[in-house]
C-alpha cells in the first residue's frame, strides 16, 4: 500500500514579522506523508516575495543554511508534491509564484479538476504561455485573469472557482493576504486553526496545526431556536386539517407579498431562499397532523404526539430536499449531503422534538374545551 496522499498544503498568517519560514517547515515536516516528490516555501516579507523549492525530501532540499536565507515575514505558503497530474522535475515545484498586473501572487494547490484541459486549451488560445504542467498554474491563470476586473482577490478567486470543476484545496497568499480554500463539495481536506498569539494557520491536515502549536477551529453555525413549529402543529391540532394548512399558508402569503413575518423578512424572492422548504413543509404538516387528531373521541396524548412526530417528519422531509436543491441548482452554494443532514436535521431537531411534546400536553388539555364549545 503506497503512502502517498496527493500532496499537502499549508499556510500561515502573523500579526507581526516573524520567523514564518519555520512555521511552514515544521507544518510541512507534519504532511509529508502526503508527498515526497518535491517541496517549496515562499514567504512574504510585507510585499516582497521570497521562496525555496527544489526537488527531494523536505529535510534534503530544506538544510539549515537554505531555511536561513529565507527572510523574516508575516505569511508564508507551502507544499509538498505526490504527482497526480502532470510530470515530475523542478518546473512543477509548488507553490507557484506570479508576478501580473495588479501584484504578485503565490498559490499551493492540492487535487485535480477535471475540466483542466478544456480550461488549458482555452487559455493558450488566448494568448497564454505555460512553464509547467500541472493543474496548479492553470487555476493561477483564472485567478489573475478575473483579478484584472474584480475589486479584491478574495473575489477573483470566488469567480474563478465558479470555473474550476473537480476535487482541490488551495492557499494563496497575496501581498496584504491569506486565503484558503476548497472544492465547494468539499472533497478535499482543509482546516485551519489559530495559534494564542492570533497566528492563523491552515493546512491539508490537522497533525500540521499542531506541529505549530495552533488550536483546531471547527466552525459551526448557529441553529436558531424559533417556535413557528409550534405554532403551525398547534393551527392543525385546534383548528383542524383543512383550516390550519389555510391558516398556515396564509402566513406563508402574507410574508410572500411582503410583510416582514419571515425569519429574515419577507418577499418574493424568499422562494430562493434554501430556508423556503420549511415554510412548505408547516403547511403539509399542520395539514396531516390535522386530519390524524380531527376526531377529539379517544384522543389519547399518544396519538397527539404520534401526529405531531408525523408532521416534524413531513416538515423535515421537505424542507430539507428543498434546501438540498435549491443550493445546488438554483443558486449555485452546493451542499453535501452529510452538511445537509448535520446542520438541517442534526442540530435543528432536537428543540422542535420538545416542541413536539409542549404541543401534545396543550392539546389533550385545550382540544375537549374546544370540542365542547
Amino acid at each position: 500500500m503506497s503512502i502517498h496522499e496527493e500532496c499537502g498544503i499549508f499556510g500561515v498568517w502573523l500579526p507581526d514579522r516573524a520567523e514564518a519560514a519555520e512555521l511552514c517547515y515544521y507544518g510541512l515536516f507534519a504532511l509529508q506523508h502526503r508527498g515526497q516528490e518535491s517541496c517549496g516555501i515562499v514567504i512574504n516579507d510585507d510585499g516582497v516575495f521570497a521562496s525555496h523549492k527544489d526537488v527531494g525530501l523536505l529535510g534534503e532540499v530544506f538544510t539549515p543554511e537554505a531555511l536561513g536565507r529565507l527572510p523574516k515575514g508575516n505569511m508564508g505558503v507551502g507544499h509538498v508534491r505526490y504527482g497526480t497530474t502532470g510530470g515530475s522535475g523542478r518546473r512543477n515545484c509548488q507553490p507557484i509564484e506570479v508576478n501580473h498586473q495588479k501584484g504578485k501572487m503565490a498559490l499551493a494547490h492540492n487535487g485535480n479538476l477535471s475540466n483542466a484541459a478544456g480550461l488549458r486549451n482555452s487559455l493558450e488560445l488566448s494568448g497564454a504561455i505555460f512553464h509547467t504542467t500541472s493543474d496548479t498554474e492553470t487555476i493561477a491563470y483564472i485567478v489573475t485573469g478575473e483579478r484584472l476586473t474584480a475589486p479584491s482577490i478574495e473575489e477573483a478567486l470566488s469567480c474563478a472557482m465558479s470555473r474550476l470543476e473537480g476535487a482541490y484545496s488551495l492557499v494563496l497568499m497575496s501581498p496584504q493576504k491569506l486565503i484558503c480554500a476548497r472544492d465547494p463539495r468539499g472533497f478535499r481536506p482543509l482546516c485551519y486553526g489559530k495559534m494564542e498569539d492570533g497566528t492563523y494557520v491552515a493546512a491539508s491536515e490537522s497533525c500540521a496545526l499542531t506541529a505549530v502549536g495552533a488550536f483546531i477551529r471547527i466552525p459551526v453555525p448557529v441553529v436558531p431556536f424559533t417556535l413557528q413549529f409550534l405554532f403551525t402543529m398547534l393551527a392543525g391540532l385546534f383548528l383542524g386539517g383543512k383550516l390550519g394548512a389555510v391558516s398556515v399558508g396564509l402566513y406563508a402569503v402574507l410574508g410572500l407579498a411582503g410583510l416582514p413575518v419571515f425569519a429574515e423578512g419577507g418577499g418574493f424572492w424568499y422562494i430562493l431562499k434554501p430556508s423556503f422548504g420549511y415554510i412548505i413543509g408547516f403547511i403539509l404538516g399542520s395539514y396531516v397532523t390535522g386530519k390524524m387528531t380531527e376526531k377529539s373521541q379517544g384522543l389519547t396524548f399518544g396519538r397527539i404526539l404520534a401526529a405531531n412526530f408525523t408532521g416534524l417528519a413531513i416538515v423535515y422531509g421537505v424542507g430539507m430536499i428543498y434546501y438540498y436543491v435549491i443550493c445546488n441548482f438554483v443558486i449555485n452554494t452546493p451542499i453535501g449531503v452529510w452538511p445537509l443532514f448535520l446542520y438541517c436535521f442534526l442540530l435543528a431537531v432536537p428543540g422542535d422534538i420538545c416542541l413536539c411534546f409542549v404541543a401534545a400536553v396543550l392539546a389533550k388539555r385545550i382540544k375537549p374545551v374546544i370540542g365542547r364549545m
